[in-house]
């Protein structure tokens, strides 16, 4: 289910949302503009945020001090979220990307592969 809705929100979403005749210019509201973001965030900013781990920050630094219980204290104390399923799911995402975009942008391939090398 997450597959298909990354799918759709990465690649559909983008090429129905763009007119016909603003597929390969250079303007800012172009498509190649559009794909170009997808792929900044998705081999930068995406490892960023999962490196920081904003999430666990505040619970060791916030929460944690603040619990009631030695126990609750603990509970704080875990790792950060890892999820096969979701790592597998950016792989598609990614892979996805690359192959549908690929007509209108060919050097988007190479991209693709520094994404993946980046996420993994």
């Amino acid at each position: 289910n997450i597959a298909l809705f990354r799918w759709i929100n990465t690649v559909v979403v983008t090429d129905l949302t763009t007119p016909f005749l603003a597929k390969l210019g250079v303007e800012t509201f172009d498509m190649m503009n559009s794909v170009n973001a997808l792929l900044i965030s998705e081999m930068v900013y995406s490892p960023i945020l999962k490196f920081l781990d904003i999430g666990g920050i505040i619970q060791r630094h916030y929460h944690a001090p603040r619990a009631k219980t030695q126990e609750l204290m603990h509970d704080n104390f875990h790792g950060g979220y890892y999820s096969m399923a979701e790592r597998y799911t950016d792989f598609t995402k990614v892979l996805l990307l690359c192959i549908f975009y690929s007509p209108y942008y060919p050097i988007i391939f190479f991209f693709g592969v520094g994404i993946l090398f980046v996420q993994f």
